[in-house]
Parts: structure tokens; C-alpha cells; sequence
């Protein structure tokens, strides 16, 4: 049996002419903290691992990490887009309001 999660969701987007692969695992029962987790891996970023609640809430924790990552680096002069739009169309975390902790 194999324990590595599986890649269950991939984006593609764009950093200039370069393209950047989005991979997200399934999520799986994380026994130390009684939640779930699961993983994202963007090119050229170290992989994050995100807990949630349930598996939703794990796989919201990895979008909104994405979107937040990505968001990060353009602040620092990348130009990563979505499909030709700024708009990277990633959930962001809303202010006063924690998702679950990475």
C-alpha cells in the first residue's frame, strides 16, 4: 500500500512566458491533531502542508494558501496569471477571520 497522498486537483498558470504547475493532495485524517490535512505543491515553492477541520476545510486551507503564496510573490515582482487574468481566482483568507492553521 502506498501512504503518499495522491494528487487529486492540478492548475496550470503562467509567470511570464513560464508555465507553473498547482498540485493539491487529497486529503487525508491527520491522528495528531484529530483534524485532516493534505498538501500543495506550486513549481519553484517548497510543498506546504494545511489542516483542517474535515476534508473540506483541509483543501479550502490549501487553496487559500495558494492563492496567498502566489499573491505574495507577485508583490515581490512575479507576474503569475490565471488563464491571461491577474485575477489568480484563488480564495483569500477574509480579514478577522483565521482559516485553519497550516
Amino acid at each position: 500500500m502506498n501512504d503518499e497522498p495522491d494528487v487529486v486537483v492540478t492548475r496550470t498558470v503562467q509567470d511570464g512566458d513560464r508555465e507553473v504547475r498547482i498540485e493539491v493532495t487529497d486529503p487525508r485524517p491527520d491522528a495528531g491533531t484529530g483534524g485532516w490535512r493534505c498538501a500543495y505543491r506550486i513549481d519553484g515553492f517548497d510543498t506546504q502542508v494545511v489542516r483542517g477541520r474535515d476534508g473540506l476545510a483541509a483543501v479550502y486551507a490549501a487553496l487559500v494558501g495558494i492563492g496567498e503564496d502566489l499573491a505574495r510573490a507577485n508583490a515581490r515582482g512575479a507576474h503569475y496569471t490565471v488563464f491571461g487574468r491577474s485575477d489568480l481566482g484563488f480564495p483569500m483568507r477574509s480579514p478577522g477571520r483565521a482559516t485553519d492553521e497550516r
